[in-house]
């Protein structure tokens, strides 16, 4: 017996035992559940047949199903696990080949039987991927039956066995084997890993899948946000699954990151075209593990919902509105036939999910567009990363970004794209450099061809301006901390935003802030933690500045927005989503 395995730091060890020389469908099918399981945090080990032809088909099959941070290795041995000729050696292979595991997987009820000859007897998953062949195999099922744990296949094979588990899905077969996967992970950890959350059904252990546009290794607010609220729920026990977009072939189809597992969906274009199939791409990727999710929750890309709806998941569907305007610009009648019909369409689907609006002014537009279910639950953000930075910390962000001593340091951080209005932005520095005042301005972000790209443009506009040495352009940055750290002003000049996750974090590092009502500022900011200027306007912008020249205002204003910015903790944030995601159970 040979053996695969990965090395990582395990939610759980599971061997997964291959009967067969060669890898056959069910082989393929049990390969696909241990990438999912290694996905997870699992270790992962797959026992083969003895060779180093066996070896290498079973190194092919993990690279086929892309099991993340796999260094294979091979061990000799001789015997396979159905080799009854050969049992006591086959045992000891097979007992050496799944030690220090707390379970086994197989589709092969030969691997079963030699399982059972094990002291002690390890738990055992058989996922049943294939007909069982007449009699004699419904025969060799029920003599193996008391042993096996888990049974992924019809009820009647679950039901055999005194110790099996009552889990049964559809027919064995069909193309169920993800849902089939999913159901066999969560039964396994409940098994290996008895606990009260596990046996209790506990509602923090919901399975939620978040549907995003946007996921790493992309930056920007829908990013973090999707973080922030995946990985806290993940914490208190849930199971999370981020389904994105794969915009690059380079980037894995499924990978564990952090404590939730991502999984990217073709196509990789940003046309219409690729997004309407990206779209029924997600739903039937909802569909297939219909009975294993709780929740999805959308963020920001409503035609997510329509997935969900397709997939029969509507009315277990959260939509999360970021922007303020998205919803007019999708669902607002309109007297152009075909848009209207398909407005008409979206609006009937978006009625069975329920909505989070991040501030009462969105909440106001989704009511006034007719969607009833609205709750307003804001952006979460992790006030123990996002903090006012010590005196030391300050002065080392200062000297990494060349910022002299009383150099008042402008940071904006987002997508330079025109709704951003970042030429504004640029425009009052200029004002208030000709006024004056040293400043430098860091833009923190970048562009997006899909998103109105204006970095040329900008680029262009600075060169006009004699501002060169004035602007930074530091592109997108994976970790904003340093920069925020090292500045003293804040400002986020859009036409349009819902609450922004930069205005956040900023407040929450001890920034002063400024943010026209156009991007928010009003809903977030006050006297006391900010400066909202009437429009965003350079000169409202430029003038908004100026009342910034006093470093103790600053300090007073960074102060405030600190203060304030606690009510979006993210503890506090994710106890409304979970009393949400129980009400919506309850009506569903």
């Amino acid at each position: 017996m040979s053996a695969v395995t990965t090395g990582k730091d395990p939610a759980g060890a599971i061997v997964v035992v291959i009967a067969s020389p060669d890898l056959g469908p069910g082989d393929r099918r049990v390969l696909e559940v241990a990438a999912r399981a290694a996905a997870r945090g699992w270790s992962v080990r797959v026992a083969t047949p003895d060779g180093p032809a066996a070896v290498a088909v079973a190194r092919a099959g993990l690279a086929r199903v892309a099991i993340p941070d796999v260094e294979p290795w091979a061990e000799s041995a001789r015997a396979t696990a159905a080799a009854s000729r050969r049992v006591e050696h086959g045992r000891r292979e097979l007992q050496r080949a799944i030690a220090g595991a707390d379970a086994a997987l197989t589709a092969s009820l030969d691997a079963v039987a030699a399982l059972t000859t094990l002291e002690p007897r390890p738990k055992v998953a058989w996922l049943a991927t294939e007909p069982l062949a007449g009699r004699r195999g419904r025969a060799q099922l029920a003599a193996v039956a008391p042993a096996i744990d888990v049974a992924l296949t019809s009820g009647r094979v679950t039901r055999a066995g005194a110790r099996a588990a009552a889990l049964a899905v559809s027919d064995v077969g069909d193309d169920g084997a993800t849902e089939r996967a999913d159901h066999a992970l969560d039964a396994l950890t409940a098994l290996t890993n008895p606990s009260p959350a596990a046996s209790s059904g506990d509602a923090a252990r919901r399975a939620v899948v978040f549907a995003v546009p946007d996921f790493e290794p992309t930056t920007g607010g829908t990013t973090r946000q999707s973080r922030n609220q995946a990985e806290a729920l993940a914490a208190r026990g849930g199971s999370v699954t981020i389904v994105t977009q794969r915009l690059d072939a380079s980037w894995p189809r499924i990978e564990r990151s952090g404590a939730v597992v991502v999984e990217r969906l073709g196509p990789m274009g940003r046309d219409p075209g690729a997004m309407k199939l990206l779209v029924v791409r997600l739903a039937w990727w909802l569909r297939r593990r219909h009975r294993a999710t709780d929740v999805v929750q959308v963020i920001m890309y409503p035609d997510f919902v329509v997935s969900a709806w397709l997939a029969g998941l509507a009315d277990r569907t959260v939509m999360c509105w970021a922007g303020l305007g998205d919803a007019t610009d999708v669902l607002e009648p309109t007297g152009r036939p075909v848009r209207a019909l398909v407005r008409a369409v979206r609006r009937r689907i978006m009625q069975r999910a329920t909505h989070v609006a991040l501030t009462p002014a969105l909440r106001d537009e989704l009511t006034g567009l007719g969607i009833e279910k609205v709750a307003v639950i804001p952006t979460p953000i992790d006030l123990d990363t996002f903090r006012p930075p010590t005196a030391d910390e300050r002065a080392a962000a200062r000297r990494a970004l060349d910022l002299t001593e009383g150099q008042l340091g402008i940071v904006y951080v987002g997508h330079l794209r025109a709704l951003k209005r970042v030429d504004r932005l640029v425009e009052a520095v200029s004002m208030r450099v000709r006024a004056g005042v040293d400043a430098k301005l860091f833009l923190v972000g970048d562009s997006r061809a899909d998103l109105d790209d204006r970095r040329t443009a900008l680029h262009q506009q600075v060169a006009r301006s004699g501002l060169e040495e004035r602007v930074v352009f530091a592109g997108a940055v994976p970790d904003v901390r340093a920069i925020l750290h090292a500045a003293d002003v804040f400002v986020l000049p859009s036409d349009r935003e819902g609450l922004s996750n930069s205005l956040l974090e900023a407040m929450a590092c001890g920034l002063a802030c400024v943010a026209p009502p156009s991007a928010g500022g009003d809903q977030v900011l006050d006297p006391g933690s900010g400066i909202v200027p009437p429009s965003n306007d350079a000169r409202d912008l430029a003038a908004a500045l100026a009342t910034l020249d006093d470093p103790e205002h600053r300090a007073r204003l960074g102060a405030g927005a600190r203060r304030a910015v606690t009510a979006y903790g993210l503890a506090s944030v994710i106890d409304r989503y979970q009393e949400l995601y129980a009400r919506q159970q309850e009506r569903s």
